[in-house]
């Protein structure tokens, strides 16, 4: 019975190929004998698929359609004034104009340096000799330009000229009239060429909003319609940003995936939108100062309720990959003294990058703790760092790298060099001849997490910040617990203190962890 079935089986599919038309039809095909019969078909299946497709790009041209109109109704209903409110500043006392130095450098405890396992360097370069290529947008010639410099790159993008929009007057009506001109100008070219270029410079969402803005302020040469352009395009790209306008200007506003300090918000539907610097606000400029002010130019705003369907993310200042805007690098030789040897290292840095850092207005510390490594940090100081402490023990890499911050800068704090709270990459630490104690936390805990791979917490104080190290064995000396782990003090400030030393005026101070 089973071998009567499986004959009838091989009958059938005999019979199946001898009469299926596409294995003809393939046959012939692979022959290159192509059938009329063969071309009909394929030039029906390309028809109906030009067909299904044209379907799917007009109904979701008329989504778009219908959602850029109802938003433009939306804008032209009656906006409301809100107040701008103040944030607060980083910390509630002014930080020391200068710090404690630790008497002598204490010789490291022999003891506890046999304990000490020898360490493995974790870095890897992440550029090699020929850095990989950027690739940028092609640029049709005969089209119109737009032309620019950012960061060190030249800029060149071709737009349409319905993207000249008119805008007579500061008020909602005429702003819900610009958002109908764009959303039905030829923006879309412009847009993927944009976004081509931000790809290719590995920006974050900070340089993507700088670069659009800089291409509005190229393009139209008036600051109101380059804030309109960039909230236009910003909000086609996924960003819950707004445009508000008091008697004569129009400003940006941005929700922000994390907090901003000494820059005013407006609470809108119960979300912050912090105002947003360009060139007429520079970054400095939206300070809490400048609020407090009489006739200041940022006290109240209108504004709208409601949101574009289809922009739901978050400005971030997040630096996720290295940027690749690091032209104009400098080099600096840092010097230093550890256990009655002296050592140079060598620090690369881009001057367009540190350009850039100054743009960002003061965020949360973890923004800074968090950020991935330039390439020019890897490339140079990690790199002249891991050979003077291959070798060494754990303990004594951390103290040397440690001792490291804390003697080869100069301390002054922010208010005495920029006459303003700024707090920087480690970029910026080895750019400027100063820095005070949250900039050398961060450097520090670069260095230990990138050569080492230690877990590092910051500890911020009402007007210090300083670091502890989650160390693989046990050392005498100060130290906090956090999530079931102990973490031993290391502060960067304290000049020649080895880990385990709290400054005397915070051993009993609270304090709060940076993780």
């Amino acid at each position: 019975m089973k071998n009567f079935l499986l004959a009838i089986l091989i009958l059938a599919q005999t019979a199946l190929a001898a009469s299926d038309p596409f294995a003809e039809l393939e046959s012939e095909f692979k022959n290159s004998k192509k059938s009329s019969k063969f071309e009909r078909f394929e030039d029906d299946m390309l028809e109906d698929f030009d067909r299904f497709k044209q379907s799917v790009d007009d109904d979701f041209d008329a989504y778009k359609k219908s959602i850029d109109n109802e938003f433009a109704k939306l804008l032209q209903q009656s906006w409301q004034e809100f107040n701008a409110i103040k944030t607060s500043a980083p910390y509630t006392t002014p930080k020391p104009s200068t710090y404690p130095i630790a008497k002598k450098q204490e010789p490291l405890d022999k003891d506890e340096l046999k304990q000490s396992p020898k360490i493995e360097i974790k870095v890897k370069p992440i550029q090699t000799a020929t850095p990989p290529i950027k690739v940028m947008p092609k640029i049709e010639e005969h089209k119109r330009k737009v032309q620019f410099h950012f960061f060190g790159e030249n800029i060149t993008l071709n737009y349409d000229r319905s993207l000249l929009f008119r805008f007579r007057s500061t008020n909602n009506e005429s702003i819900g009239s610009v958002w109908k001109q764009l959303s039905k100008s030829k923006y879309q070219t412009l847009d993927s060429q944009m976004q081509d270029y931000m790809e290719a410079l590995a920006l974050n969402d900070w340089a993507k909003y700088l670069f659009v803005q800089q291409a509005g302020e190229t393009l139209y040469k008036n600051q109101n319609k380059a804030n309109l352009f960039t909230w236009f395009m910003m909000v086609k790209m996924g960003y819950d940003l707004k445009v508000g306008y008091d008697k004569r200007d129009v400003y940006l506003l941005s929700a922000m995936q994390h907090s901003l300090y000494s820059v005013p918000f407006f609470n809108i539907d119960n979300t912050r939108y912090y105002l947003l610097p360009n060139s007429v606000l520079p970054t400095n400029a939206l300070s809490t100062a400048e609020l407090s002010k009489e006739n200041g130019p940022i006290k109240r705003l209108h504004t709208y309720k409601g949101h574009y369907p289809d922009a739901k993310k978050k400005l971030s200042f997040e630096i996720k990959t290295p940027l690749r805007i690091d032209n104009d690098i400098q080099r600096r030789a840092l010097t230093f003294d550890f256990e009655n040897r002296s050592y140079t290292v060598n620090a690369a840095y881009s001057d367009t990058l540190v350009s850039f850092y100054n743009t960002l207005p003061q965020s949360d510390y973890r923004i800074y703790f968090d950020a991935t490594n330039s390439r020019q940090i890897n490339n140079s100081l990690l790199k002249d760092l891991s050979a003077h402490i291959d070798g060494m023990t754990e303990l004594e890499a951390v103290n040397f790298l440690l001792r490291f911050t804390q003697t080869a800068f100069q301390y002054k704090t922010d208010d005495d060099q920029f006459a303003y709270e700024k707090v920087m990459f480690p970029d910026e630490t080895i750019h400027f001849p100063y820095s005070d104690c949250e900039d050398r936390s961060i450097l520090f805990q670069t260095l230990v997490k990138s050569l080492l791979g230690l877990d590092v917490v910051g500890l911020k104080y009402s007007n210090h910040v300083a670091t502890a190290v989650s160390l693989s064995h046990e050392v005498r000396g100060d130290s906090v617990n956090y999530k079931g782990k102990r973490y031993t003090v290391a502060d960067p400030t304290y000049i020649n203190a080895n880990v385990g030393m709290t400054m005397p005026q915070y051993k009993k101070a609270d304090f709060t962890v940076i993780e």
